[in-house]
């Protein structure tokens, strides 16, 4: 048997030592909302990646993934143990430590930590020319439902012949085409048994949204990001006027994707399709979201778009439903 700290001594330094005020001892951190930003402590980087929630009382870097409370910090910047953590903390805060007794296994288990990421996918940039072989031509179905020519060359969608799909590129942020997005064209795709979207090459993680490479310049001059599931409601969004929006390409946001938006520190509109409700698509990366950003979502109350098995995006109904949806969105509150 061996002592250890008491849970009482624990619960005591987290919940009456602010983590930023120890932590900007040793870094700058700048006032974003309820966000403390600055550089992170734990790797080289010219772009704050390091952030406090002080709602939550704790810090994340999305550059390292460094991640935890005061103690964790503590543990990580001083290369300190579990213990001298603590009792660093309790002096930077005038608390009594209390110890206990616990067995060895018992501590084992306390301190066993998961790793929860795994390595990022490195994309291979591709030619454009593996994507300016498919056809350039009038995209009669996207067309029928209101997306004119010039949308469509704007967005360089093209046609494969030979697996009769909808093709368009995918860019990282940088502007390399690092994929090829294949719709088909069948409707009753499910009963001919072939997949309605197809990547031509491989994807790895999804740690990328769809036009971003193009939003990016406008998202942070707005101060927003609009986040619709597909790249048809980008489009439509386009021929409006809107060109903050960009396409999640699924409906469970990735702890990459999740990266990525908030290195832009801007307010976020999640627009899904009407068959998507917070419940379905709100898991604990959209929590990591609404932690260190201001969250929204597109919720139809009034049902503007109809019946849910229609499975409409906020933007189908024109620009008089968007504006009315978005001037009543909601913020997520974790």
């Amino acid at each position: 048997m061996k002592k250890d700290i008491s849970p009482e001594t624990i619960a005591n330094i987290k919940s009456n030592i602010r983590i930023e005020d120890y932590i900007k001892q040793y870094i700058d951190l700048k006032q974003v909302g309820t966000t403390l930003v600055g550089l992170c402590p734990f790797h080289d980087e010219k772009t704050p990646s390091f952030k406090i929630d002080t709602t939550k009382n704790r810090y994340h870097c999305f550059g390292c993934d460094a991640t935890g409370d005061l103690i964790d910090f503590i543990q990580m910047f001083h290369k300190a143990s579990y213990q001298t953590a603590v009792d660093m903390a309790a002096d930077f805060g005038n608390i009594s430590v209390v110890r206990q007794q616990v067995s060895d296994t018992i501590k084992v288990f306390k301190e066993y930590k998961p790793i929860k990421h795994a390595k990022p996918f490195v994309h291979p940039i591709l030619d454009m020319g593996v994507y300016n072989r498919y056809d350039k031509r009038p995209i009669k179905l996207w067309e029928e439902e209101g997306i004119n020519s010039k949308t469509i060359d704007a967005y360089n969608i093209r046609y494969d012949t030979l697996r009769d799909r909808i093709v368009y590129p995918v860019y990282d942020l940088h502007g390399n085409l690092i994929n090829v997005k294949g719709r088909t064209i069948y409707e009753e795709y499910k009963k001919l048994n072939i997949p309605k979207y197809i990547n031509y090459y491989k994807v790895g993680c999804m740690d990328y949204l769809q036009e971003l490479n193009k939003a990016q310049k406008y998202v942070k001059e707005k101060g927003e990001m609009i986040i619709f599931e597909g790249i048809k409601s980008c489009m439509k969004a386009f021929q409006l006027g809107m060109r903050n929006q960009v396409a999640a390409e699924t409906s469970a946001l990735t702890y990459e994707q999740i990266k990525l938006i908030l290195g832009f520190h801007c307010d976020v509109v999640i627009a899904f399709d009407k068959d998507k409700k917070l419940e379905d698509y709100y898991n604990d990366n959209m929590k990591l979201l609404s932690r260190f950003t201001n969250l929204y979502y597109i919720n139809d109350t009034k049902n503007l778009l109809g019946d849910p098995s229609e499975k409409k995006s906020p933007i189908d109904n024109g620009l008089q439903v968007w504006e009315e949806l978005y001037s009543s969105r909601e913020r997520v509150i974790d």
